[in-house]
């Protein structure tokens, strides 16, 4: 029985071609050869004169058969799994995922510093003020297009686009180790908002490497036109940074000094609930203790000289 079995198995490894093949030569073969046939009344044999030509026939449909393309595949073994046909469809190449994360939608953006009264200015705007703003989340965060307000002196301002540096002063460079022609933060990282006045040959401040250096779109300093920031004279300024429009707050990201505010930026004014903003001397900013902290008296101090781009002291 093994070796009926066994001549089973290797008789389905056969192509179906070649047996197609065999027996159409054998079928020709005995339509072509004479065959003997004996009478049984004599013991004389004589060739048979009976037409073989239907075993021609046979044969030679075998034959044709064992070339046609139906028959060429290989049948499959009793071990094989049958294989699908290949198709004509090709699947389109994967794109490759980007790496680049989604910009953060400012729950982790914080205005940490505010120089409004720098080193040799005691009236009027002074292109060495700056708002300093931080990322202490952990994706980076594009601030391309939101908006800086101010009280604008107790009357509420219009506010200024924060746009790149390179925006509004293209030919003005800060050397290789800041940036200034992006407005995206990187986690824990720090950016700078100076006013298109700033000039980087004055050398001022050194900006720590990788500081992203910020501007406004339309105007030439930071608050009022007339009065810039107010650190030391009331009514003090107070900030904030928020998304929407120049006449429209959607969203306030973060604020200084603990204003009071409502949907438009010209209802900006300090609350006068308690001791922020504070009033500075010249020489020294205002800088919070922690980006993520509140926007309350003991999460802010003095510093003398400020510290732009650099954390909390």
């Amino acid at each position: 029985m093994d070796a009926i079995l066994a001549a089973l198995t290797a008789l389905a490894t056969i192509p179906l071609n070649t047996i197609l093949a065999i027996a159409g030569i054998v079928f020709c073969f005995f339509a072509l050869v004479p065959v003997t046939i004996k009478n049984k009344r004599s013991k004389i044999g004589k060739p048979s004169t009976k037409p073989r030509w239907v075993l021609g026939i046979i044969g030679f449909l075998l034959l044709l058969g064992s070339v046609s393309p139906w028959a060429a595949t290989k049948p499959t073994s009793p071990t094989e799994t049958p294989q699908s046909p290949p198709s004509t469809f090709e699947s389109p190449t994967p794109i490759k995922e980007t790496l680049t994360p989604q910009p953060a939608a400012g729950n982790d953006i914080a205005i940490t510093e505010v120089m409004a009264v720098p080193c040799g200015n005691t009236t009027g705007p002074s292109a060495n003020e700056y708002i300093e703003i931080s990322n202490y989340g952990t994706v980076p965060a594009d601030v391309n297009g939101w908006w800086i307000a101010t009280n604008d002196l107790g009357n509420g301002s219009w506010p200024d686009k924060i746009v790149s540096w390179e925006t509004r002063n293209s030919g003005l460079s800060f050397g290789s180790l800041v940036a200034i022609n992006t407005t995206i933060i990187p986690p824990l990282g720090y950016a700078v908002i100076l006013p298109p006045k700033y000039s980087p040959a004055d050398a001022l401040y050194r900006f720590p490497e990788g500081t992203i250096i910020l501007t406004i779109d339309n105007g030439e300093y930071l608050g009022d036109e007339i009065y810039g920031l107010t650190g030391t004279n009331n009514p003090l300024s107070v900030i904030v940074l928020y998304i929407g429009t120049s006449n429209i707050i959607d969203k306030v990201i973060s604020t200084y000094g603990s204003p009071k505010y409502g949907t438009s930026p010209e209802n900006i004014r300090d609350n006068g609930l308690d001791k922020i903003p504070f009033s500075v001397e010249v020489c020294y900013s205002v800088e919070r203790l922690s980006a993520s902290g509140p926007d309350s008296e003991n999460n802010w101090k003095k510093l003398k000289d400020g510290s732009p781009g650099l954390p909390p002291k």
